[in-house]
C-alpha cells in the first residue's frame, strides 16, 4: 500500500487486454473498474455519478476529449496499447477539469526484437437471430391485421489489420507501426408511399485506425518518441 498516495487505479496491461472480454477501443475498459457505468446520455460513461463531461481520455499524454460533449474522439484498438490505466478518484491536479475519471493509453513501442502480429474479427447478421414476428395493421382497410416475418437486415462489420515492430539501429533506434480499418456494409429494407412501395437504403463506411512510432533511446540519458496516430472516416448513404 502507498500511504503517500490517494488515488485509486485500475492498470491493465497488454497480457491482461489479449484475455480479458473487452469492447474494441480503450475507452471500453474502463467499464471494468469500480464505480464506471455505461451511459450513451452521459457521453459513454459516467464515473461515481459524475457526468461524461467531466472526464478525461488520453493516448501518450494526449487529451482526445470532444470540445462539443467531451466523450473520446480518438478511439484505438488493442493492438497498439501496452497499457490502460482507469483513475476513478483521487486523481492528481495534473488532470484539470477531470471531475469524473481519467482513462488513460499508453502505446506500445519497438525493441530489438521483430516482433508482430494479424488479426481479423466479424460482427454481423451471419451471427445474429431472425427478427420476432411482429404484428402489422393493414394500411389498405386499417382493419385486417396479420403477422409479418421480417427478413435480416444487412449489416456487417469487418476488421482486419495488423502491427509490426522492431529495431533500426540496434540499442538505439525503434519503430512500431499498426492498420487496421474497419469495413461496414448495411443495408435497410423499407416500405415508403404508406407502406405500399418497398425499397432499401444503403450504407458504406470505412473506419481506418492508423498508428506509427519511433523511439530513441541512449541508455538513461536519453529517451525520445515521436507518435502518429490517425482515424480517418469515409462514409457513403444515408443511414445514421
Amino acid at each position: 500500500i502507498d500511504i503517500r498516495n490517494v488515488t485509486l487505479s485500475h492498470n491493465i496491461t497488454a497480457e491482461e487486454l489479449d484475455r480479458i472480454p473487452k469492447a474494441r477501443s480503450f475507452q471500453g475498459i474502463a467499464l471494468v473498474a469500480p464505480g464506471v457505468n455505461a451511459g450513451e446520455v452521459e457521453a459513454g460513461m459516467q464515473v461515481h455519478g459524475a457526468s461524461g463531461a467531466e472526464n478525461s481520455y488520453l493516448v501518450d499524454g494526449v487529451p482526445t476529449n470532444s470540445l462539443i460533449d467531451g466523450r473520446a474522439r480518438e478511439n484505438t484498438v488493442f493492438e497498439y496499447l501496452q497499457e490502460v490505466q482507469v483513475k476513478t478518484s483521487g486523481i492528481n491536479a495534473e488532470y484539470g477539469g477531470a471531475l469524473g475519471g481519467v482513462v488513460s493509453a499508453v502505446t506500445k513501442s519497438g525493441g530489438n526484437r521483430f516482433t508482430g502480429e494479424g488479426h481479423y474479427y466479424y460482427i454481423g447478421n451471419g451471427l445474429s437471430a431472425a427478427p420476432v414476428q411482429r404484428i402489422q395493421l393493414s394500411p389498405v382497410d386499417n382493419q385486417t391485421v396479420f403477422h409479418v416475418q421480417d427478413q435480416k437486415q444487412q449489416d456487417n462489420r469487418h476488421e482486419l489489420g495488423g502491427s509490426l515492430g522492431g529495431p533500426i539501429v540496434r540499442d538505439r533506434l525503434f519503430f512500431f507501426g499498426s492498420y487496421s480499418p474497419r469495413l461496414v456494409r448495411r443495408t435497410n429494407d423499407y416500405l415508403f408511399s404508406n407502406g405500399l412501395e418497398p425499397d432499401s437504403i444503403s450504407q458504406k463506411q470505412t473506419l481506418t485506425q492508423a498508428f506509427g512510432k519511433l523511439s530513441y533511446s541512449s541508455g538513461r540519458r536519453v529517451t525520445a518518441s515521436a507518435n502518429l496516430l490517425a482515424t480517418p472516416q469515409h462514409s457513403r448513404g444515408t443511414l445514421p
